[in-house]
């Protein structure tokens, strides 16, 4: 089984990311290292994340890009993770195995 790791660049996410951190520790897959980028969120996104056993990386906004944070979080994984999901804090998960499938 391959070593997995999710990443979730976040800012503000509301109230509906606690539902998607619940829905990816519902999945079929395991999650070897679950990481958060969160830009300086002022809605509580980064305690959420804590909150629900995540690593959380705040950056402030002018750091954020789309590639360079993305980039910024593959650094920060450990060096045995073989594969990385990347996702939206607004995405979600139809089934248990969504995240299985995807692998």
């Amino acid at each position: 089984m391959y070593k997995v790791a999710i990443v979730i660049p976040t800012c503000n996410a509301g109230r509906e990311f606690a539902n998607l951190l619940a829905e990816i520790a519902w999945q079929s897959l395991p999650i070897d290292y679950k990481l958060v980028i969160d830009s300086t969120s002022a809605d509580g996104t980064a305690d959420v994340a804590g909150n629900h056993g995540w690593q959380v990386r705040i950056i402030p906004q002018a750091e954020f890009s789309h590639g360079g944070t993305r980039q910024m979080a593959v650094e920060l994984l450990p060096d045995d993770i073989e594969i990385v999901v990347f996702l939206t804090q607004d995405v979600r998960l139809p089934d248990r195995y969504s995240l299985e499938k995807l692998v």
